[in-house]
């Protein structure tokens, strides 16, 4: 029997969800239903289940928040995240968190039962769109991690102090080049990485140790 407690703020959803992994003929049991963050996380050192299935928006709490203290508390708990959302940002701390699965509200009934299965033997799950989001994800990661190659010596420098909290006043005044010259710097270090802006350089430069 596969032990399955469900978080969800929406008893109707819980009902609705809870009916349908009961009809599956493979055990499949939903042992207890919480409608919000507080009482999960109250009851996780007495409750006993193979897998957590959280909604990843309980009203004013987050269910990736919720995930973070369940596995404070047990490191091991399977976890497979409920969402309407779409976006790479979700599923992308989803990855970072290491849970086992994220299942967009739209899959199919059986798609849910397949995924609670597959979890529960160890493996991990992410619904098609899902698993379509984090190919484009790390393709694009992949992509710019290429282009890294294109970067200067003098750019890479420029990185640094960037990192580093630097304004282009101030990196210009500790290379001793004009203003102007460190923003042209600026603008092709994001162009030759496919960047947006400044964050996002940061946040790769640190991964890649671009610097």
């Amino acid at each position: 029997m596969i032990k399955v407690i469900l978080v969800d703020d929406h008893k109707l959803v819980r009902s609705g969800i809870a009916n349908v992994l009961g009809s599956d003929k493979c055990e499949i049991q939903v042992v207890k239903e919480y409608g919000d963050a507080k009482t999960t996380v109250d009851n996780i050192e007495v409750d006993n289940c193979d897998i957590y299935l959280i909604d990843i928006s309980l009203g004013n709490e987050s269910g990736l928040k919720l995930s973070k203290k369940i596995r404070s508390i047990n490191k091991n708990q399977k976890i497979i995240l409920l969402s309407m959302f779409k976006k790479d940002y979700y599923l992308m701390q989803c990855v970072e968190l290491e849970l086992s699965g994220y299942i967009h509200k739209d899959s199919e009934p059986s798609e849910l039962i397949m995924a609670i299965k597959k979890v529960a033997n160890g493996g991990k799950y992410y619904s098609s769109e899902m698993t379509n989001i984090l190919i484009n994800n790390v393709y694009t990661k992949s992509h710019k991690t290429g282009e890294i190659s294109k970067i200067t010596s003098r750019e890479r420098e420029i990185v640094k102090y960037i990192v580093d909290g630097f304004s282009s006043k101030d990196i210009s005044e500790t290379l001793s080049i004009s203003l102007r010259t460190v923003e042209t710097h600026r603008n092709k270090i994001l162009q030759k990485l496919g960047l947006k802006n400044t964050a996002e350089l940061v946040k790769l430069a640190i991964e890649e140790e671009l610097y």
